[in-house]
């Protein structure tokens, strides 16, 4: 069976109507057959997301006009890998970092801008370079105000991170922004040990954080942190 679903959020926000394919089994000619009833419904993009490297589906999809626009890697580690980051290196940062505030919004969106390069957003051709950058305002705007993650950590000008409880015992990072005159200073190490020890009060015993295949420079810092690979996802686009 195959079912589109329209991503409310997503279609008001881009102002064009966005679906997502929820698919059981699929066949090139009951998925062709979707596709123009999604383009006669007014659906302007596709997506469908997999965790399984199916060839008989993948090439159905790009037989139907989608094209693969991100490969995300999850990595997952136990929230008390962290038992201190006490060091000349990070001591600073520790002082000035702070749960942000609504006053932190508009400081949050200049911060963001352009920090994630590598995410499906800026290398997918339906999506402006324009739509990217306002989505992650959005997001972080969103992040504060609670209906995006549960929290934000932040040190003004410099990163934040944003942390969501998934259920009782585990968590995500959401977001997790280095501004590019503070990287490689300690900083990400410090926002990570402050998240895994929210996650920990809250009883939260595992966090996941997912990235981009090609991102290494995350993965890198991810698995040093001692965070290990969970799964990985293929996600594809097909602009109607």
């Amino acid at each position: 069976m195959i079912m589109i679903k329209e991503l409310q959020w997503d279609s008001a926000f881009f102002k064009k109507k966005i679906g997502t394919l929820i698919v059981d089994a699929i066949e090139v000619k009951n998925l062709s057959s979707t596709i123009e009833k999604a383009r006669n419904a007014g659906f302007h993009y596709l997506t469908f997301k997999t965790k399984s490297f199916d060839m008989p589906v993948i090439q159905a999809l790009e037989s139907a006009g989608f094209s693969l626009t991100d490969i995300g890697v999850t990595f997952r580690a136990n929230s008390d890998i962290f038992s201190s980051t006490a060091s000349p290196k990070t001591m600073k940062w520790r002082k000035s970092l702070r749960v942000a505030g609504f006053r932190d919004i508009p400081m949050l969106r200049t911060l963001i801008k352009g920090l994630f390069p590598q995410s499906r957003f800026y290398h997918d051709p339906f999506f402006s370079k324009k739509d990217a950058d306002n989505l992650y305002q959005q997001w972080i705007e969103n992040s504060v105000k609670g209906t995006a993650a549960d929290i934000v950590f932040c040190v003004d000008k410099a990163g934040f991170i944003t942390c969501r409880k998934k259920d009782k015992l585990s968590g995500e990072i959401v977001l997790i922004g280095i501004g590019k005159r503070t990287r490689g200073k300690g900083l990400g190490t410090v926002l990570v040990a402050q998240a895994m020890q929210w996650f920990r009060d809250k009883g939260m015993r595992t966090v996941t954080v997912r990235t981009q295949l090609r991102n290494p420079d995350a993965m890198n810092f991810y698995i040093k942190l001692g965070f290990l690979v969970k799964e990985y996802d293929l996600i594809f686009g097909n602009k109607l």
